[in-house]
């Protein structure tokens, strides 16, 4: 003979998953998984609820909290150097100096494609996209198709 449970102690699925710290659809995955022990709690005139053992939900909380702390190293205070190295200690200048020399050179070299968009060659030349679209068209500047996409030779691009 079954012995029946009192659930009426038992939590809702939303008094779980606020008592964990997670979502309900966590909440139902560990009961899938078989860490939470679930029952249907009958309710008259609606679908019955489901209802999950407060230790179990305890337990799973607890787990939760178990999070291993920050990775911190000490060092004794007689262990710090009265200063920095000469090296640390330079002004911060002459780092942004040659991280501003290495952008100016890649700002500098130019675009090794051979064809470009219409936006492209639009940017590159200071023309509106209309006007170069009107040159391809009038044959003044050859293009390609490739696909649905016009392409334009750079070297035609600077003939224009």
């Amino acid at each position: 003979m079954t012995q029946k449970l009192d659930l009426g102690q038992w939590l809702t699925k939303q008094q779980a998953s606020e008592a964990i710290g997670v979502s309900s659809k966590t909440v139902e995955k560990l009961a899938t998984e078989g860490k939470l022990q679930s029952a249907k709690r009958p309710q008259p005139g609606r679908p019955d609820a489901a209802v999950y053992h407060p230790d179990d939900v305890q337990r799973a909380a607890e787990e939760r909290r178990k999070q291993p702390g920050a990775f911190v190293v000490q060092r004794a205070v007689s262990e710090l150097p009265e200063a920095l190295p000469e090296r640390f200690s330079k002004p911060m200048g002459e780092f942004y100096q040659h991280a501003a020399e290495a952008l100016r050179e890649v700002f500098r070299k130019p675009s090794q494609t051979l064809f470009l968009s219409v936006k492209e060659a639009s940017e590159v030349t200071g023309l509106t996209q209309r006007y170069i679209h009107e040159q391809i068209e009038q044959g003044t500047l050859q293009a390609i198709q490739d696909g649905r996409r016009t392409r334009i030779r750079r070297k035609d691009l600077e003939e224009l």
